[in-house]
């Protein structure tokens, strides 16, 4: 275990380290118009970007710096645009631990960049975030100038409100007045029919939710590009194992045993966002086989042995581009061991030829990194088990996989 924390921590520390900038291909407009294409430093933005680095190529290292003063727009070539306009941002905090008790309409006048989620023929769609909250926006033809759409959310204080766009839930008031809003611009362009009335009902004020409704307004088929992905997966590898003494067998002459065996796995993966891709959800089912075969003078053990394991995990993406993943991975793993061509001697020569099967469970942890869209590469370390106790008898087992997946499917 201690060797493999030194080889992930050399393997993993230079790759974030060049993670941390990551250039990729996109373009920025000046607010003269013209356009200067080149190469954006993607920081996946927690909040809305004040400004941005930009290369005209990756082979220089010279870094120019965009901000609302000099662009107008900027692009990352099929992930993530932002356009700079001036509207209000609304000061309320809808943290359900940090309510108000009464509504509250404070808001600012500022120019930032506004994350384009959806460009319209009648309406677009915007986000705004900041460590307050995310506030939604909408835009309608010809400037498509963002006008927030309102939500507030504030502690049951026991007045009444007037507004008839409030609703109450449990001990809090909701006012959704940006269902009103979007309404309003759906009656304006004709766009309300069934499936849009369904939209509104179920409506929340989420970014996949909001894009639903706008796309129904803007007379479009819905974009299931935000929705959860499953792959299919194959994959194979070796199984290290390392099996090892802490009772008097030590003492008798046993010693550690390493085996070095392939295995196979399938199962299916699932990526809750399919555009962050931030993270995804494994459930795999591993084959594998490993021995151990030690004669001392006064004691004899050897086996093989056949595991059978299911292992969900939750994969983290440390670094993600379209064409290469960095991830850790953190799981448990259900198993079963059948023994086959089992043998024990003790010391006063009484053998048993038998070993009874038994189930396992073990925590996993997982290092790998992702090539393309189809092949993934990684390392599997699992917490120590205990093999069997009887006698003198006591064996641990430390497994280790280093494997490849294949992803089938978009």
């Amino acid at each position: 275990m201690k060797y493999l924390k030194i080889i992930l921590i050399g393997i993993l520390f230079p790759l974030i380290s060049t993670a941390q900038s990551n250039f990729q291909p996109g373009f920025v407009v000046t607010l003269k118009g013209d356009t200067i294409k080149g190469f954006i430093n993607n920081e996946k933005w927690d909040s809305n970007p004040i400004k941005i680095s930009f290369k005209d190529s990756l082979n220089t290292n010279n870094v120019r710096e965009f901000n609302k003063n000099n662009i107008n727009y900027f692009c990352i070539d099929s992930l993530v645009c932002y356009k700079k306009y001036s509207s209000s941002i609304s000061l309320n905090n809808i943290d359900i631990d940090n309510l108000g008790s009464e509504s509250d309409t404070t808001y600012k006048v500022d120019t930032v960049f506004f994350k384009v989620l959806q460009y319209g023929k009648y309406v677009s769609l915007y986000s705004y975030t900041d460590k307050i909250k995310t506030r939604y926006y909408l835009g309608e033809y010809p400037d498509y100038s963002p006008k927030e759409l309102i939500f507030r959310i504030y502690k049951n204080s026991g007045i009444v409100p007037i507004n008839r766009n409030v609703t109450q839930e449990g001990n809090t008031y909701i006012e959704n007045i940006y269902l009103k809003q979007l309404f309003a611009a759906a009656a304006k362009y004709n766009s309300i029919d069934g499936e849009l009335t369904r939209l509104f009902n179920f409506g929340k004020y989420k970014d996949y939710s909001l894009e639903e409704i706008v796309t129904k307004i803007n007379k479009h088929d819905i974009d299931k590009t935000h929705n959860s992905k499953i792959n299919y997966f194959v994959g194979a590898g070796l199984n290290v194992s390392s099996i090892s003494s802490n009772s008097n067998y030590t003492n008798d002459g046993g010693q550690s045993y390493s085996s070095a065996f392939p295995y196979i796995s399938s199962g299916i993966n699932i990526t809750p966002d399919s555009k962050t891709q931030k993270f995804e959800l494994r459930f795999e089912l591993q084959l594998s086989i490993n021995n151990y075969d030690n004669r001392p003078s006064t004691e004899s053990v050897n086996f093989n042995q056949l595991n059978m394991s299911f292992f969900p995990q939750i994969i983290y993406n440390l670094f993600s581009d379209p064409d290469f993943k960095i991830f850790l991975g953190i799981g448990v793993a259900v198993e079963h061991h059948n023994f086959y061509n089992s043998f024990y001697q003790d010391g006063n020569n009484k053998a048993v030829n038998h070993f009874d099967g038994y189930s396992s469970e073990a925590y996993m942890f997982k290092f790998g990194i992702k090539t393309g869209k189809r092949i993934s590469f990684y390392i599997n370390k699992f917490e120590d088990t205990s093999i069997t106790n009887f006698g003198n008898l006591v064996l641990g087992n430390s497994n280790t996989n280093i494997g490849m997946t294949y992803f089938f499917g978009k």
